[in-house]
């Protein structure tokens, strides 16, 4: 699979995101890491106050970091269709751009999205959304990341390299 089914190719990974503007250090992310903290109101202000500074034109990345984060609050406030939306929207976003951690790790935030809501095909989209991110984390040496996301799914820890 790659680009033309709609999965970014094994050789086009990248670690890190290139491009993001300050405010995403400096808003989307401590709103993410407010809410895996459990402050979802703190994370839905550190939303708020990034969207009042968003440039003009912000760059895919910061579109998609927001779009990701008012999924999480959304999930973390139970309303799961909501969040699938917000997710999908972000994996939309930054279809163009080159799959780097930060996409994978959308991937499997959108997967156990999924899971939790648990309609007929769920299972199925969050594999689906999990495989690329796999390959990256197996690529790259992520053990841990990869281990992770295998739980999710059920499949266990990883084999050993």
């Amino acid at each position: 699979m790659g680009e033309a089914d709609g999965e970014p190719a094994v050789g086009e990974h990248r670690l890190a995101p290139s491009g993001r503007p300050v405010t995403a250090a400096y808003q989307v992310t401590p709103g993410m890491a407010r809410l895996r903290l459990g402050d979802v109101q703190g994370a839905r202000e550190r939303l708020q106050t990034a969207r009042t500074v968003l440039p003009e034109q912000p760059v895919p990345e910061f579109q998609a970091d927001l779009a990701s984060l008012q999924g999480l609050i959304e999930a973390a406030e139970g309303r799961l269709d909501a969040a699938a939306e917000r997710l999908e929207e972000a994996v939309r976003i930054l279809a163009g751009q080159p799959f780097d951690l930060s996409q994978a790790i959308l991937r499997e935030d959108m997967a156990g999205v999924y899971l939790m809501r648990g309609r007929p095909g769920d299972a199925e989209r969050a594999r689906e959304l999990l495989a690329p991110a796999l390959r990256l984390y197996e690529a790259v040496g992520a053990r841990r990341f990869e281990e992770r996301a295998r739980k999710l799914l059920g499949d266990g820890p990883a084999s050993p390299a």
